[in-house]
């Protein structure tokens, strides 16, 4: 049985919005003709974060020590996506590393202002769920405490609050769990891509990091089954990484992309007929890119539309509440 590292266990990527900062910072440095080790040197000790300054530190030293970029990052893999040392690799391989930096940073910037987006259209409900949570008994208790002329106890009010806020730290407990440990990232991925509710609201989002991957696959010039066997090892979606398997083998047997995607039902109706015209046209780079901002819009509109739900239950459930208990 294979032994698995304890490092290997652990994960700790870096936020949305360090990535976003260090990838910008990498461009422009990258755009003056400054080399990979004076470029993490620079951020060593320039980083937008701690975080960041102590990982560039980390791989300053190991392209000194004569590893190539891939080979630093995939040693630094805990803290990056899966799929930057592999695109580093075919980048450094097909000599388009200053366009991959550029698609990399307008990747991150556009993930980070759809991340903001997600969670603004989040806070209304949470705070309204923690009106109900802390503030009703809160309410209670101190009307119940004038009508009956009793002095306010400080630990009857601490208990409260304490217990309205518990549901929120475990439920945050878990998320930074679910976030480092890899194990249960994996089945939290696994879950996330299986039909249902949840499946609903991130199949647009996972489609979307995939047609990303071919998009950046079919402007390096990789061959299509390459970039299809490229895009199963480094998807996060298991459901993804199952669906791909034997479509390079498919390709090599003369099928045209589109049926072979079509096979995998990756892609709906729609999209498929857009791949099929850019093979025809020669431009599937376009049309990955415009799959990938599709899916970002239809992710964002059943996330709004989701959200405006909740906000009318929890409302009409805050009314019969304060008419049940208050009145």
């Amino acid at each position: 049985m294979k032994r698995i590292p304890l490092r290997d266990l652990w994960q700790a990527p870096l936020p949305m919005r360090d990535l976003d900062r260090l990838f910008h910072s990498w461009r422009m440095l990258e755009s003056a003709g400054i080399p990979p080790v004076r470029i993490f040197t620079v951020l060593a000790r320039e980083g937008a974060s701690l975080r960041v300054r102590r990982c560039c530190a980390r791989l300053s030293d190991h392209v000194e020590r004569g590893a190539t970029l891939h080979q630093a990052l995939q040693w630094e893999r805990n803290a990056f996506p899966i799929h930057l040392p592999g695109m580093i690799q075919i980048a450094e391989r097909t000599g388009t590393m200053h366009d991959l930096i550029e698609r990399l940073s307008a990747f991150y910037t556009d993930m980070r202002c759809l991340q903001y987006a997600v969670i603004k259209q989040c806070s209304y409900p949470l705070a309204v769920l923690l009106a109900i949570s802390t503030g009703i008994p809160l309410l209670r208790y101190f009307l119940t405490s004038t009508a009956q002329s009793t002095s306010l106890e400080t630990h009857a009010v601490v208990r409260i609050v304490l217990q309205g806020l518990t549901p929120f730290a475990v439920a945050w407990l878990l998320f930074w769990l679910f976030r480092h440990l890899r194990p249960l990232h994996h089945v939290l991925q696994f879950l996330l891509a299986l039909p249902g509710p949840l499946g609903f609201f991130t199949l647009p989002f996972r489609r979307m990091r995939l047609a990303w991957a071919l998009h950046f696959c079919a402007h390096t010039g990789l061959t299509w089954p390459a970039a299809l066997r490229f895009a199963a090892e480094q998807a996060a979606d298991p459901l993804q990484r199952r669906a791909l398997k034997g479509t390079p083998e498919m390709l090599n047997a003369g099928i045209p992309l589109a049926q072979v995607l079509h096979k995998t039902r990756l892609f709906d109706r729609f999209q498929l007929e857009a791949i099929d015209v850019g093979e025809e046209t020669g431009t599937l780079d376009e049309a990955f890119r415009r799959i990938a901002a599709h899916c970002r819009e239809i992710g964002l509109y059943r996330v709004r539309n989701a959200i405006v739900l909740i906000e009318t239950v929890f409302i009409a459930g805050l009314g019969m509440l304060i008419a049940l208990g208050l009145v």
